[in-house]
């Protein structure tokens, strides 16, 4: 079956039910029931079947689809799931302030009772020869490990 045209898209007729005409590369617009024409791209991620969707025809055109789909690949083809990408991108640009993540009032207790030992540094748990830098996990780990032993007693 040869590729979508915008002439082809414009000659396709509504039908009792959904059906979707191939385009390439997994890109399809599928006709709805009420006659929606929408863009989606059916690719593989984990062995696992997904849909991304790009927006109704005539809004998208068929090569702005086409474009999307190329981009969703190149993001696919990294390791990342293009949808997952994509959603992270729209949060981001409807947030206009960094996205802060409030600690818990227990938390905040526990900060100020270990502040006194640790001063105003930039870590809670900095870097014994470089107070710049975080403690290594290997050394929190090895401090945590020794912390519950001194628990356990």
């Amino acid at each position: 079956m040869p590729p979508l045209d915008e002439d082809n898209i414009r000659a396709i007729k509504v039908s009792g039910k959904t059906k979707r005409f191939y385009d390439g590369q997994g890109l399809y617009l599928e006709l709805s029931k009420a006659g929606g024409k929408h863009w989606r791209w059916k690719y593989r991620f984990d062995y696992k079947e997904k849909r991304l969707s790009f927006g109704a025809w005539p809004e998208t055109k068929l090569q702005d689809a086409r474009d999307m789909r190329d981009k969703a690949r190149a993001i696919l083809l990294s390791g990342i799931i293009p949808a997952a990408k994509m959603k992270l991108t729209k949060e981001m640009k409807l947030r206009k302030d960094p996205h802060i993540v409030p600690l818990a009032t227990q938390a905040m207790d526990l900060l100020s009772k270990v502040q006194h030992f640790t001063g105003r540094g930039r870590y809670i748990f900095p870097n014994p020869r470089d107070k710049n830098l975080p403690m290594s996990e290997n050394a929190v780990n090895v401090a945590s490990g020794a912390w519950g032993t001194i628990r356990n007693r």
